[in-house]
């Protein structure tokens, strides 16, 4: 089966969907590091500050593709397993409390409780076959199934794009535990089954901070792409991003330079890195303004009465 997923036919601007406003400004460096991951299968691992559009790589190639975006936000609690599979014990719980109180024959509640009833499958588990995650909930009619959503026209099988965000969050035991299935792109399921790979595999970006360090056998297994905010000439670089999603007759270019020059000053007089602004702050900015004022003038006023709440995002003790 053809795949669309081609990075070397990427164009240097990409649609972003809805409901995100604008579009994407695609690194020239990202490009090569994509055309890396997809011909030599494995996990793009993406670096950078936050704002820097690291998730939005990720978004914007599904858009652009027209394949599905598999999304997990990782969490200090996050599990391994979660990205593969979740088991409902809860709801096989619930389910047998009323199966118990109906009386119902014993094999009928042994059928009903069945623990593949209560399997569902992961962002893995639907990335690397999507066909054999819908057969796993069709045969076993799987409580709850929830289904991601997928693009008109698309055909299973035809490639996806699978979202890792933010791994950084996790505690090492996550990306240790992935390893294995990065190795062999098959999942071991909790009934001793085994899911193997679809013919075509997926493009898995992985997004991190920078705020922990990751285990050096996981990284060995990624290609990584760092998206840095530049150190030369960073407001001519906020300009080309501004104007992938404003006109000049939105916001003409001495905004745009105002408002840079606002980001850049604040960037550079905060001593928490956490909380330097970057180009979410920046855009955050720029769409407010284009929403309250049309006139050049009044929004360069604007830029200086709504930079308070926009920037100074350094907590002052």
């Amino acid at each position: 089966m053809k795949t669309t997923m081609n990075p070397a036919t990427l164009p240097e601007i990409l649609p972003l969907p809805a409901p995100l406003q604008g579009q994407y400004l695609l690194p020239p460096e990202a490009k090569t590091a994509l055309q890396l991951a997809c011909v030599r299968p494995r996990p793009l691992l993406v670096v950078g500050e936050a704002g820097v559009g690291k998730s939005q790589l990720a978004l914007a190639l599904a858009t652009h593709w027209q394949v599905p975006c598999l999304k997990f936000v990782v969490q200090s609690g996050t599990q391994a397993d979660e990205l593969l599979y979740h088991f409902d014990a809860v709801q096989r719980l619930a389910q047998a409390q009323v199966l118990g109180a109906s009386r119902c024959a014993q094999d009928a509640v042994t059928q009903l409780l069945q623990p593949k009833r209560f399997l569902q499958p992961g962002v893995m588990w639907w990335a690397l076959n999507w066909q054999n995650a819908m057969e796993h909930i069709l045969n076993n009619q799987v409580q709850y199934a929830v289904l991601p959503p997928q693009p008109e026209g698309w055909r299973r099988g035809a490639g996806c794009v699978v979202l890792i965000d933010e791994i950084d969050k996790a505690t090492s035991d996550v990306p240790n535990n992935l390893l294995d299935v990065l190795d062999c792109s098959c999942i071991t399921l909790p009934t001793g089954e085994i899911v193997e790979p679809a013919a075509i595999k997926p493009l898995i970006i992985i997004t991190s901070n920078g705020d922990r360090d990751l285990p050096a056998p996981f990284l060995r297994r990624c290609y990584v792409l760092h998206l840095d905010f530049p150190i030369d000439n960073p407001e001519e670089w906020l300009l080309q991003r501004a104007r992938v999603h404003f006109t000049r007759e939105q916001l003409a270019d001495p905004v745009l330079r105002i408002a840079a020059q606002q980001i850049l000053a604040d960037r550079y007089s905060a001593s928490n890195i956490d909380y330097k602004p970057g180009v979410s702050e920046y855009l955050d900015l720029l769409y407010a303004v284009d929403a309250l004022s049309k006139d050049a003038e009044q929004q360069c006023e604007l830029l200086k009465q709504l930079g308070q709440y926009v920037l100074k995002r350094e907590i002052r003790r």
